[in-house]
């Protein structure tokens, strides 16, 4: 298993808020608008937040999970994959780290 590392650059595409270095080992870059432009954590669900930002990213990493983008970055883009796709998606780690624990206390428990 290799090393996880983060490091921030300011030449980041417009838009991109972090990405996972392909070919690296593990190295995933947080962009300026992860910081700027990116909330600390959303208020509701399939909102972009620096949490479930990090997840995503970090899936694509090989040793951890090797995912790669299939889906739109959408809930309607990720549902429309076929379930083999959607092991392998990244958004579908990002929506269910984000979305489950909102629904879980959402409930309450008696």
């Amino acid at each position: 298993m290799g090393a996880l590392t983060f490091y921030t650059t300011q030449s980041c595409r417009p838009g991109t808020i972090a990405y996972y270095k392909k070919g690296s080992e593990g190295s995933v870059v947080l962009c300026p608008e992860f910081f700027y432009n990116n909330a600390d954590v959303a208020q509701r669900c399939f909102q972009q937040d620096q949490p479930s930002s990090v997840i995503h990213e970090m899936t694509h990493v090989p040793f951890i999970m090797g995912t790669e983008d299939y889906s739109d970055y959408t809930m309607r883009g990720v549902q429309m994959l076929p379930a083999v796709s959607n092991l392998g998606d990244a958004n579908t780690y990002q929506f269910f780290a984000q979305c489950k624990p909102k629904e879980l206390l959402s409930h309450k428990i008696v």
